[in-house]
């Protein structure tokens, strides 16, 4: 199977598109593999992890790296806009 890329999001345009600025927050998200077919993100276990902190009006920009042995496309689980 190929690398994911962005082509698709290339072709899929914002219904209200966000004015271009620096981001107030940056976060760097490592995954990582635990035995038994665990996944860990930035060395935590699911629900050991730190939860990103970004208030309304701020922006963030997150940085996903995955060296483990299985794609992972990114999604956001418990997020409240």
């Amino acid at each position: 199977m190929g690398l994911a890329d962005l082509s698709l999001e290339l072709k899929l345009p914002a219904a209200k598109p966000v004015a271009p600025r620096q981001p107030n927050t940056r976060y760097t998200v490592m995954f990582g593999e635990e035995p038994a077919t665990r996944r860990a993100i930035d060395g935590h276990i699911r629900g050991g992890h730190r939860p990103f902190d970004v208030r309304q009006g701020e922006r963030a920009e997150m940085t996903f790296m995955n060296p483990t042995s299985m794609m992972h496309p990114m999604h956001l689980h418990g997020h409240h806009f």
